[in-house]
């Protein structure tokens, strides 16, 4: 009886001892999760900057695209100054 006696006050030491491990191990744990969620926002918000990045190369495409057919709208501006006062002298008449 005196054996089983020795081994619960050691097996309770032993609880009381591992006991506040087990909280810090927990509090690890919640510390982790933590880290990990912020690691997925700023995974996001890098992911986002990529949008955006593509987005503006995408911008800068149309810009390239609109330049090129500038000299085309510059050459129809004198056809469309041409017709400019036709138009006046027929909204004039009526």
């Amino acid at each position: 009886m005196p054996i089983f006696l020795v081994l619960a006050a050691v097996f309770d030491l032993l609880a009381a001892i591992l006991s506040p491990l087990a909280a810090e191990f927990e509090l690890l744990a919640a510390m982790f999760s933590l880290l990990a969620a912020v690691l997925d926002l700023l995974a996001a918000m890098f992911s986002l900057l990529v949008a955006e990045l593509d987005l503006l190369a995408a911008m800068f495409s149309l810009l390239a695209a609109e330049s090129k057919s500038l000299p085309v709208i510059l050459s129809l501006l004198p056809a469309v100054l041409d017709l400019l006062p036709a138009t006046h002298n027929f909204n004039t008449r009526m």
